[in-house]
């Protein structure tokens, strides 16, 4: 477990660093920079969106099953749409 948060955040330095360096200064530019690079987004949706915690909230605060039931049952996804979430604008 440490060494893979070591590498992440290893990771992470070395990422951050090189687009520091490298990013452009106006905003046209970034928006340029940021459609050219083919970045994307990951939305987290699902159960644990609920209590706007994150997907560790419940291993963090040792939350038992049934504890949790109750986000499980009121999870009702009407308005899901990933794939009108992910057009390009």
């Amino acid at each position: 477990m440490k060494k893979t948060i070591l590498l992440q955040t290893l990771l992470f330095t070395l990422l951050a660093s090189q687009f520091s360096f490298s990013q452009p200064k106006t905003i046209a530019e970034r928006l340029k920079w940021w459609q050219e690079a083919r970045f994307g987004m990951f939305i987290h949706f699902g159960i644990y969106a609920i209590h706007g915690k994150g997907e560790w909230m419940r291993h963090d605060e040792k939350v038992s099953n049934e504890q949790y039931q109750p986000y499980v049952e009121s999870f009702n996804p009407v308005d899901y749409n990933p794939k009108e979430w992910a057009k390009h604008p």
